[in-house]
C-alpha cells in the first residue's frame, strides 16, 4: 500500500514538474521560433537530428541498465550492491559519452558540410559535442533517482535546466541574433550547454549525498558482466535505431527539394512540422510521462519478485488511464485545432499541421506505454528491433512519396510507421505479460464520449457566436467536463477505479485495494 501510494505521489510530481517545464519550453519555443523564423527552427531542427543520435551513443543504454540493476538490487534485498552498481554504470556513461563527443568534434565539418549540406551547422555540431560525457552522466542520474522513486530530485534538476536554458539562450540571441541564423543556432546550443553543465554538477551533488548510505556491503561479483548484458544489446539496437532516424531526418528536406521547393522553403516546412507543430501535439503527453517514467521500475520490482499478477494489474491500469487522457487530448486538439495554431503562431500551416498529427495522439501516447511496460519486462531489445524495422520502411516511404506529394507523403509516412510499431510492439507485450485487453472499456467507450462533448459544446458555442481566447479556453474546459461526466455515465470510469484512486492517494480503503489484488491473483 505504501508503495502503490508512493507510485502516486512521484506521478503527480513528475507530472506538476513536467507541466511547469513543458509550459516554460513552450513560450519559449514560441519566442525563439519569432526570432529566427520558419527557416531557422528547420535548420536547427536537422543540427537537433544529429544531436539525437549523439545521445543515444553517448549513453550507450544505460539509462535503462541503472534503473534495472538498482530496481532488481532492492527488489531482491541486495541494497549493498547499489554503490558498486552506480560507479560502473558512472564510469561506462563517461567512457561512452567521452569517446562519442572526441569523435564527432574531428568530424564535425565532414557532418555539417557532407551529411547535412550546410556549413552553418558545424559550429552547432562543435558545440554540441562537449556536452557528451554531460548527457551520459545525467541518464545514470535519472536512471538511478527514477529506480530510487526520488522523483522531486530529477524534478529539481530539471527545473534548474530549463531556467538557466531560458536565461543564457534569451542572452545569447540579443547578442548573435544580428550576425544571422548560423550564430543563432550556436546561441541557443550554447545555453543548452551551460545549463546541461550546471545541472550536472548538480545532479553529482545529490547523487553522491544519497548514494553514500550504500558504501560497502553486497557481493559486487557478476555486476559489470550484468550491466554490460543489459546495456550492451539495448546500445546496438538504439545505435542502429537512432542512426536510421537521423537518416530519414536529413532526408525529409532533402526529398522535399526534389518535389520541387527551393532550399529554404524546404527548410521552413521541416521547421513548421518538426520544430512548431509536433512540440504542440506532444504537450498532452506530460501525464503519459510521468506514468512511463515511474512503471519500469514499478514493473522491474515485481516482476523480479515473481509477482507476476501485479506486473499485469500495473499495466492494465496504466493502459486504462492513458487510453481515456489520449482520446480526450486526440479530440480536442483536432477539433480546436484552428484556433489553438493561431494563439500559439501566426500561421496557418502550423494549424493544419497540428490537426494532422493531433489524429495520431492515441497511438503516440499509448506506444510510450508500451514501450516502457517492455523495459519493465526485460523486453527492450525486442522493441528496438521493432523501431529499428520502422525506421527501415519510413526511410524507404519518405524516398518513394516525399518527392512526389511533398510534405503530405511526410505525414502519410508517420501514419503508417507509427502504427505498424504500435501494433508490433502491443502484439509484443500482450505475449510477454498475458495482458488482456478491453477494447469496450479502453477504445470504444472512450471515443464516444469524447465526441458527443466535442459535438455537444460546438453546438452551443455556434449559439453564442464568439471566438475569442477566453471563449476557447471555455469550450475546452467544457468538453474536459462533460467528457468525465460521460466517462461515469457510461461506465467507463467505475466507482472501483475512484475509490482506488482516492485509496492511494490518501491511504484508505485498503481492504478494498487488498480484494482487488485477491482477484488478480485468480486471473
Amino acid at each position: 500500500m505504501k508503495r502503490a501510494r508512493l507510485f502516486v505521489i512521484n506521478s503527480l510530481i513528475m507530472m506538476l514538474t513536467t507541466a511547469i517545464l513543458q509550459s516554460i519550453t513552450m513560450v519559449f519555443n514560441i519566442y525563439v521560433s519569432e526570432r529566427i523564423g520558419a527557416e531557422g527552427m528547420g535548420l536547427f531542427s536537422l543540427i537537433m537530428s544529429v544531436n539525437g543520435l549523439m545521445m543515444t551513443v553517448s549513453t550507450g543504454g544505460i539509462h535503462i541498465a541503472t534503473v534495472r540493476l538498482v530496481s532488481e538490487a532492492q527488489g531482491t534485498g541486495r541494497g549493498g550492491q547499489i554503490s558498486g552498481i552506480l560507479i560502473r554504470c558512472t564510469a561506462f556513461a563517461l567512457i561512452c559519452g567521452t569517446a562519442t563527443g572526441a569523435v564527432a568534434l574531428l568530424c564535425s565539418r565532414l557532418i555539417g558540410n557532407s551529411l547535412l549540406s550546410d556549413p552553418r551547422t558545424v559550429g552547432s555540431i562543435r558545440l554540441l559535442t562537449l556536452t557528451q560525457p554531460l548527457n551520459a552522466f545525467s541518464a545514470v542520474m535519472s536512471g538511478y533517482f527514477g529506480a530510487q522513486r526520488q522523483i522531486f530530485k530529477t524534478a529539481a534538476v530539471q527545473l534548474v535546466d530549463e531556467i538557466i536554458t531560458v536565461v543564457a539562450v534569451t542572452l545569447g540571441l540579443k547578442l548573435m541574433l544580428p550576425r544571422g541564423i548560423e550564430y543563432s543556432c550556436m546561441a541557443i546550443i550554447f545555453g543548452n550547454s551551460l545549463a546541461h553543465l550546471i545541472s550536472a554538477i548538480l545532479s553529482a551533488v545529490l547523487l553522491a549525498a544519497d548514494a553514500r548510505r550504500y558504501r560497502g556491503g553486497g557481493e559486487l561479483s557478476g555486476i559489470t558482466r550484468r550491466m554490460l548484458g543489459i546495456a550492451m544489446p539495448v546500445a546496438v539496437t538504439s545505435y542502429a535505431k537512432s542512426g536510421l532516424s537521423t537518416v530519414k531526418n536529413l532526408l525529409i528536406p532533402y526529398c522535399l527539394r526534389l518535389a520541387g521547393n527551393s532550399e529554404q522553403v524546404a527548410l521552413e516546412q521541416y521547421g513548421m512540422l518538426q520544430g512548431m507543430a509536433f512540440p504542440v501535439v506532444m504537450i498532452p503527453q506530460i501525464v503519459i510521462a510521468s506514468v512511463s517514467g515511474l512503471i519500469v521500475p514499478e514493473i522491474t520490482r515485481s516482476r523480479a519478485a515473481g509477482k507476476h499478477n501485479n506486473v499485469r494489474y500495473i499495466i492494465s491500469r496504466a493502459f486504462h488511464g492513458v487510453s481515456i487522457f489520449a482520446m480526450c487530448a486526440c479530440g480536442i486538439l483536432v477539433t480546436y485545432s484552428r484556433r489553438i495554431g493561431s494563439m500559439i503562431y501566426s500561421n496557418g500551416a502550423v494549424s493544419e499541421y497540428i490537426m494532422w498529427l493531433a489524429l495520431l495522439i492515441p497511438v503516440l501516447y499509448m506506444d510510450s506505454v508500451v514501450d516502457a511496460a517492455l523495459s519493465g519486462l526485460d523486453e527492450q531489445v525486442n522493441a528496438m528491433r521493432i523501431s529499428i524495422l520502422d525506421s527501415v520502411i519510413s526511410i524507404v516511404l519518405v524516398l518513394i512519396l516525399l518527392p512526389r506529394l511533398g510534405i503530405m507523403g511526410y505525414m502519410i509516412t508517420l501514419y503508417v510507421c507509427k502504427i505498424f510499431n504500435y501494433s508490433l510492439s502491443l502484439f509484443r507485450l500482450i505475449r510477454s505479460s498475458g495482458l488482456k485487453l478491453d477494447v469496450m472499456g479502453w477504445i470504444v467507450l472512450p471515443l464516444l464520449s469524447v465526441l458527443v462533448a466535442l459535438l455537444s459544446v460546438k453546438l452551443l458555442s455556434r449559439l453564442a457566436s464568439v471566438d475569442t481566447v477566453f471563449s476557447t479556453v471555455v469550450e475546452i474546459a467544457s468538453v474536459v467536463y462533460l467528457y468525465s461526466v460521460l466517462l461515469r455515465v457510461t461506465g467507463c470510469v467505475g466507482k472501483s477505479d475512484i475509490i482506488w484512486l482516492k485509496g492511494l492517494l490518501v491511504g484508505a480503503n485498503s481492504k478494498f485495494i487488498a480484494e482487488k489484488q485477491r482477484k488478480m491473483k485468480k486471473i
